[in-house]
């Protein structure tokens, strides 16, 4: 679900997620992983064990009138490859179908296009988690949507997550909101248009500061907002009263986190 810049979309959003969180809910955490070397090539998928996501390159384009071969990795349920929930190269899209996504030696997941041919490999996004300590990286996609990097080690150190990166689209568990230990801030930006997940002028943001409100922001200006949080509810969105496992609150020395709970 896309953001829009109006109030009715505010509140069907709202309700997306939280069917979302049903359907979430419904399955375990099941998991499919690749390793280093394990190449995923355009119109292959990777699907979560219990079926609930798909990891792939698409085309936003596929059912529009406009033209173009622009690919992107993303993640969308099962159910539709209309509902796309994640996009990883949404600035920097793959122009033919060479893409390919790839785990390093040293946990960095990257999109590269032309791969039959090493000296023309042209990377166009990383995740930049590349760290020389890192042994036997796996990549897995997990029935949350959430697609992590981790240490093939015994412990299984968390190096990289999707849910840190979110685009338009907030899944059971994903946070809005400042991580005070690394000041990277969880926020929604829409697409720029329904056919380019280029990031938009629509954010939802929650206050860093202050009140800790929730805003939606539109060319850098506050367009509307929901309220301060009083403990359980949004007081500009009374709805949320009745749904009170719906939302969660923390505001600490460590992240400051607003999420939907599964």
């Amino acid at each position: 679900m896309a953001l829009n810049p109006s109030i009715s979309s505010f509140l069907a959003y709202v309700l997306i997620v939280f069917i979302s969180s049903l359907v979430s809910g419904a399955h375990g955490q099941g998991v499919v992983r690749r390793g280093v070397g394990d190449i995923i090539r355009d119109r292959q998928t990777v699907v979560s064990e219990s079926g609930v996501f798909i990891l792939g390159f698409f085309n936003p384009n596929q059912n529009s009138s406009s033209g173009g071969e622009t690919r992107y990795l993303g993640i969308w349920y099962n159910f539709s490859r209309d509902v796309i929930v994640w996009v990883a190269n949404r600035e920097i899209p793959v122009t033919d179908s060479s893409g390919v996504v790839e785990l390093t030696e040293d946990g960095d997941l990257i999109i590269s296009q032309n791969q039959t041919n090493n000296i023309n490999d042209v990377v166009v996004w990383s995740s930049n988690s590349s760290n020389p300590t890192v042994v036997n990286p796996v990549t897995t996609l997990l029935d949350t949507g959430n697609l992590i990097i981790t240490n093939g080690t015994e412990d299984g150190d968390l190096i990289w997550q999707s849910f840190d990166y979110p685009t338009d689209t907030l899944l059971p568990s994903m946070k809005l909101g400042l991580n005070k230990q690394t000041g990277r801030e969880w926020k929604l930006t829409s697409w720029k248009q329904p056919n380019d997940p280029f990031p938009g002028e629509s954010v939802l943001q929650l206050g860093n500061s202050g009140l800790h409100e929730l805003y939606f922001i539109i060319d850098n200006k506050k367009y509307s907002r929901a309220g301060s949080w009083n403990g359980e509810w949004f007081v500009g969105y009374p709805i949320a009263k009745t749904n009170s496992r719906f939302l969660s609150f923390s505001s600490t020395m460590k992240p400051k986190l607003f999420l939907p709970s599964a």
